[in-house]
């Protein structure tokens, strides 16, 4: 969990053998009732990333546009080394070849 601004917290969930605990629905009903949620667009949705292996490929990489186009570079880095398994360069090389297209 990191502060990133005076009203705005960040919180970088990792799956199993690293989870924190307890689960994010939890975590996160336990942070609402004493402050707001809020998407990063500032929405009250909040999006679960754990599981997007199982989505095809489109959705994977609309996802990761839609991450880089509202300026989260760095989830939409995380997820790419995440579904890709590639280095934190080919990463970066990936998500900047998706915001020129």
């Amino acid at each position: 969990m990191r502060l990133l601004e005076r009203d705005l917290i960040r919180v970088d969930w990792k799956n199993h053998p690293t989870s924190i605990t307890p689960n994010i629905d939890k975590t996160l009903k336990i942070l609402g009732e004493k402050i707001p949620i809020r998407d990063q667009n500032g929405g009250d949705n909040v999006t679960d990333f754990t599981c997007l292996e199982k989505l095809d490929p489109e959705d994977q990489e609309r996802i990761i546009r839609e991450l880089a186009e509202t300026g989260d570079l760095i989830s939409a880095r995380k997820v790419v080394q995440t579904l890709y398994g590639c280095s934190t360069t080919e990463a970066i090389h990936y998500v900047r070849k998706l915001l020129e297209e």
